[in-house]
C-alpha cells in the first residue's frame, strides 16, 4: 500500500527505491551538542521537510499516489504552504528573478 492505495510490488519497489535514491531519511535520534536528541515522528518530519532540498520534496510530491491528507496525517506537515511559495517563487523566477534558499 502506499498512501492507501494498493499497488503492484513492482510499483512499490520502484517508489522505495526512489525514496532511497533521494536520501528521504527521518532522523528520529540526532546528536545536538554532545547530547542526543530524541524526536517523535512528527517532530523528525518536521526536521526533515525544513532541511530537505526541492527535488527530495518533489520526490515525495511527485508520488503517483500521493495524498496531501494522508501525508499531513502521517507527518503533521500541512504541504500547501509549500505549494504555495513553490508557485510564488516559479512566476518570480519566470520573470527572471534568482531564487536561492536560505535556513
Amino acid at each position: 500500500m502506499i498512501f492507501n492505495t494498493k499497488v503492484s510490488d513492482e510499483e512499490y519497489s520502484k517508489t522505495l527505491n526512489s525514496l532511497k535514491e533521494n536520501e528521504i531519511k527521518i532522523q528520529l535520534i540526532k546528536k545536538i551538542d554532545d547530547e542526543l536528541k530524541v524526536f517523535d515522528y512528527q517532530e523528525a518530519w518536521a526536521n526533515f521537510w525544513s532541511d530537505a532540498t526541492q527535488k527530495q520534496k518533489d520526490c515525495i510530491l511527485n508520488i503517483k499516489q500521493f495524498d496531501k491528507n494522508i501525508f499531513k496525517g502521517i507527518t503533521g506537515i500541512d504541504i500547501e504552504d509549500d505549494l504555495v511559495a513553490l508557485e510564488a517563487i516559479k512566476m518570480l523566477e519566470s520573470k527572471g528573478y534568482k531564487i536561492r534558499k536560505t535556513n
